[in-house]
């Protein structure tokens, strides 16, 4: 038997279990684009399965050392981006890795927004390693007006935090942060964090959503096998059914590639609405491997896609400049991030080159999207 499948265990689950056959490239022998059928396997958790394994703060003291490490993890983080919040405010999810055996996929969140769903998939390319692809949706759930729910106090924006604002106030902002196990024995947990900040122009219909992720690859500690992000996508739009409370995306940021992936420069973004100029500053990290999406005349969404390889980490902003449907409404956006790791052999070439199935399942199941 493969070496690699003695340590994978298929997991009974009740979430929906789809699979599919995919045509790969395998990286050996991609000189001659010889396609191969591949088994995907496809989970889907909903927010009534997540919703019902979470818990919240105040029931921290009963949970694992390694939960509350997330948790201190988790809010760590945000006081390094301006955001002070209380252990009360947290909640924690876990949930079964539907493909291998005893082990997790745990989720932190802050309340602000809230997980929607979870899709894992997982294709197994033989000899030549598997791979595994994580999806989060999250949604903010509260509603109202801008009479009637107070701005958030928070401040905070992007990995650098924003280095100039102008005549605009930071409406609501939030993290999730997600770790699960990698396809191998030993090791760390592979890190994903999602990230948005919404931002308001008192007195206007101004709004300025603004998106941040980090995927942090879990370090091997299965001799003979390395691991590798290999896609790592952010998109945004407003929420299914209240499409009509963002009538315009006005303009975004990046607008494109650009010259160097390692570089984090400010980018302005704004407008002006009744002869006042909204704006803000925000670092965003440039590269020449990703793709910008925005779709103004239709759905209004705003993305960014990275392709690559990486065995540590990559991040990905993006933000969007919007018009509301008046100057009272709160536009509601749908969140997605979306990564994909391959675990193959370490023998000097390139993993399987990762196929789009999981982005065009992940479009079509969401139900933000």
């Amino acid at each position: 038997m493969r070496s690699h499948r003695k340590r994978l265990a298929v997991a009974a689950s009740s979430v929906l279990l789809t699979t599919l056959s995919v045509g790969f490239v395998d990286g050996r022998s991609a000189a001659a684009a010889e396609k191969e059928a591949v088994a995907v396997e496809v989970a889907r958790f909903d927010r009534a399965e997540i919703m019902s394994s979470a818990i919240r703060g105040s029931q921290l003291k009963n949970a694992s050392p390694s939960t509350r490490s997330r948790v201190k993890s988790h809010l760590e983080a945000a006081a390094r981006q301006g955001r002070l919040l209380a252990e009360s405010e947290v909640q924690v999810a876990t949930l079964p890795d539907p493909f291998m055996k005893d082990k997790t996929i745990d989720l932190v969140w802050t309340g602000q927004a809230v997980p929607q769903e979870t899709l894992v998939a997982q294709a197994d390319h033989g000899d030549d390693g598997v791979q595994l692809g994580l999806g989060i949706a999250m949604a903010e759930e509260k509603s109202g007006t801008r009479d009637d729910v107070a701005p958030s106090p928070k401040s905070g924006s992007g990995y650098g935090g924003f280095s100039d604002v102008q005549n605009m106030y930071t409406y609501s902002n939030d993290c999730l942060t997600v770790w699960f196990d990698p396809r191998y024995v030993g090791g760390q947990q592979h890190q994903l964090v999602s990230c948005y900040e919404k931002m308001a122009q008192s007195g206007t219909r101004h709004w300025i959503y603004n998106r941040w992720g980090m995927f942090t690859v879990g370090q091997n500690g299965f001799p003979g096998f390395r691991t590798e992000v290999v896609d790592f996508t952010l998109r945004s739009r407003p929420w299914s059914g209240q499409e009509s409370k963002v009538t315009r995306l006005n303009k975004w940021v990046p607008e494109g590639p650009t010259t160097n992936c390692s570089t984090t420069s400010p980018v302005q973004i704004g407008g002006v609405y009744g002869g006042v100029t909204g704006m803000i500053s925000i670092p965003i990290n440039q590269c020449t491997n990703i793709r910008v999406f925005a779709n103004s005349p239709t759905n209004k969404a705003i993305g960014v896609d990275w392709d690559g390889v990486n065995r540590s980490q990559v991040r990905l902003d993006i933000a969007g400049d919007f018009d509301a449907s008046d100057t009272r409404v709160v536009p509601t956006w749908a969140d997605y991030s979306w990564a994909e790791v391959h675990t193959c052999p370490n023998i000097g070439v390139a993993c399987s080159v990762h196929g789009q199935y999981t982005q065009e399942l992940w479009s079509q199941i969401d139900s933000g999207w």
